[in-house]
């Protein structure tokens, strides 16, 4: 499969929110006649949510990890009697 920037460009505007009623228009009819387009739109879902997948991952494992060490500095420790 062959991207085009432009379609790359076009999902970017639409994903953020930044195409007005013309684009929106355009984004619309191009999904609807363009079988390059609509599958190139289902690989950038694809890959948009694996990247979320991924950055929600990273985030519980280091959310995970503060917790595990803040709970470690917190736990009362023994006293060593050294005489």
């Amino acid at each position: 499969m062959n991207i085009k920037e432009e379609d790359i460009d076009l999902l970017d505007q639409y994903s953020n929110g930044q195409l007005r009623k013309e684009g929106l228009e355009q984004f619309s009819r191009k999904l609807e006649q363009d079988k390059a387009f609509q599958q190139t739109v289902s690989l950038y879902g694809e890959v948009v949510a694996g990247i979320q997948h991924q950055g929600r991952k990273k985030l519980k494992e280091r959310m995970d990890r503060f917790h595990k060490e803040r709970s470690f500095s917190n736990s009362p420790r023994k006293m060593i009697d050294h005489k």
